[in-house]
C-alpha cells in the first residue's frame, strides 16, 4: 500500500478534464472511444484533442489501444480517480489525499482531509470503472441478460450510500434499459457534506454520521464483515488494521 499520486492534478487544464469526461461518457457504449468522438463530445478542435490525449496517455490517465475495427482511447484507473477527485475538490469535500489504508474487493481506501480541515476516509469504488458494454456481458444470476429489466419494475437495494457515485452509476445503467419504474432501498445513508452525487433513496432505514462504519456485511480491509451489528471504526482502529 502507498499513496495515490495526485501531483499532476493541479496542473491539468479544464480542457483535460473535458477530454477525460468525454472518454468516460463514450465508454458507456464503446469499448474504445475514437478521437473524433472525443473531440465532438468535449467540443474541442481535433488537433488540440490529439495533442492533449498524447499528454494524458504519457501520464497514464488514458490508454490508447487498437481494436479489431478501429483504435481509440479508454480511461485508466488513475484517470477515473482523477475525475472523482476533481468532483470532490470542486465541492471542497477533499483537499488532500494521504496513505492508502485498505483494499476491498470493489474498492481502495485512503486517508484524506477536507476543507475544515479534518481527517476523513476516501473510498474509491471500482464498480464505476466497468464500462456499460462490459456490465452487459457479465453473468447475471437469476436472469439471462440485463435486458430483461426493460419494462419491468426494478428494485435496487444497497447497504450504504457514501459518496453516492456507485448508486448514481448503477441507476444510470439501469435507466439505460428503460424499466417501467426504479425504486431504491438503502440500509444506511451517510450525512456527507457536498456529496459528489446527489442521491436520495426512496426508502431508507437509517441516516448516519459521516463516519467509517463496519459490520453487518460492511468490511474494512476484509475484516469485521461478519459482525452482527454496525459500529463506527475509530481512527486508532483504522490505523491498527490498515496493513493487515
Amino acid at each position: 500500500m502507498g499513496r495515490l499520486n495526485v501531483a499532476l492534478l493541479r496542473y491539468l487544464l479544464k480542457e483535460d478534464f473535458r477530454i477525460l469526461t468525454a472518454i468516460e461518457m463514450g465508454m458507456k457504449n464503446h469499448e474504445l472511444v475514437p478521437t473524433e468522438l472525443i473531440a465532438s463530445v468535449a467540443n474541442i478542435h481535433h488537433g488540440s484533442v490529439a495533442k492533449r490525449l498524447r499528454d494524458l496517455a504519457e501520464h497514464r490517465l488514458v490508454s490508447h489501444e487498437r481494436g479489431r475495427r478501429y483504435d481509440g482511447y479508454r480511461l485508466t484507473n488513475l484517470g477515473y480517480d482523477y475525475l472523482a477527485l476533481k468532483a470532490f475538490a470542486s465541492r471542497d469535500a477533499v483537499m488532500s489525499v494521504g496513505n492508502q489504508i485498505g483494499v476491498g474487493k470493489e474498492s481502495d481506501v485512503y486517508l484524506a482531509t477536507d476543507a475544515v480541515p479534518q481527517e476523513i476516509v476516501l473510498k474509491f469504488h471500482r464498480l464505476g470503472r466497468t464500462s456499460f458494454r462490459k456490465i452487459k456481458e457479465k453473468q447475471i444470476i437469476g436472469m439471462s441478460s440485463l435486458s430483461e429489466l426493460t419494462d419491468q419494475n426494478v428494485l435496487v437495494v444497497d447497504d450504504i450510500v457514501d459518496s453516492g457515485l456507485t448508486m448514481a452509476y448503477l441507476l444510470n445503467v439501469v435507466n439505460e434499459l428503460k424499466p417501467k419504474s426504479v425504486t431504491t432501498v438503502v440500509l444506511l445513508d451517510k450525512r456527507v457534506p457536498k456529496r459528489a452525487a446527489q442521491i436520495k433513496p426512496d426508502f431508507l432505514a437509517f441516516e448516519i454520521p459521516n463516519k467509517f462504519v463496519v459490520g453487518y456485511g460492511l468490511d474494512y480491509n476484509q475484516k469485521f464483515r461478519d459482525l452482527n451489528h454496525v459500529c463506527v471504526m475509530s481512527a486508532s482502529g483504522i490505523e491498527k488494521y490498515k496493513n493487515d
